[in-house]
């Protein structure tokens, strides 16, 4: 479920940074990931989050995708400059 999240993670919907927490926490993938949790321990639909992810010693996916996406950005910047990627990551930034 986290394939490429390195490149896909590190925005919301409408591109904005803020208040990821509550973006991850009801993003699709980690709903899907919630309603696989509560199957595994079957427990009923209504148990809460925290329980859950307690219980499976699991964090919400949003936090594996931020990681993601920050090892990846310092990948980039141990490049040469002169790659192409350097120069879409820069051009990114400047917008």
């Amino acid at each position: 479920m986290l394939y490429r999240s390195e490149v896909w993670g590190g925005c919301t919907k409408d591109g904005e940074t803020s208040n990821k927490e509550k973006y991850f926490e009801n993003h699709k993938t980690s709903l899907l990931e919630l309603k696989f949790l509560k199957r595994i321990l079957q427990v009923r639909r209504n148990t809460a989050t925290v329980a859950v992810r307690g219980e499976l010693a699991r964090h919400p996916m949003g936090i594996y995708t931020i990681t993601s996406s920050m090892k990846y950005y310092h990948h980039i910047l141990n490049f040469e400059p002169t790659k192409l990627v350097v120069d879409s990551l820069t051009e990114s930034i400047d917008r």
